[in-house]
């Protein structure tokens, strides 16, 4: 199971989560604008993710960000000014943090757009 840290191309926002496969990455770059270059992601046996996940969100819930909300998966976007603190909590963890492309840029860009005449 895969902790991701994607940070968003306003360079006020970042997403915190976890998933199981890159799909869903590729579903949240489509609807949030990610970028990979500065996003970061943690493999790792699911109880540890998850439980990891949760002691981020305990640690971040004063940054959660409303501009977001209503969208999927909204609660967990947080303003970037708690992102040095996340990075923090998990250094301090001893976890590593792999950039985005260790899980495969090509699966998550965003498609080409047909062009029709």
């Amino acid at each position: 199971m895969y902790l991701y840290i994607l940070v968003l191309n306003d360079k006020k926002h970042f997403k915190i989560g976890i998933t199981k496969d890159s799909y869903r990455l590729r579903r949240l770059h489509l609807m949030y604008d990610i970028n990979l270059d500065e996003s970061f992601s943690h493999y790792g046996i699911e109880d540890s993710v998850r439980l990891l996940e949760t002691e981020l969100k305990s640690i971040t819930k004063n940054f959660i960000s409303d501009q977001f909300k209503g969208q999927n998966g909204w609660s967990e976007i947080l303003k970037i000014e708690s992102l040095q603190l996340t990075f923090d909590y998990i250094k301090q963890k001893g976890i590593k943090l792999n950039n985005i492309s260790s899980v495969n840029k090509a699966k998550i860009r965003k498609p080409k757009k047909n062009i029709t005449k």
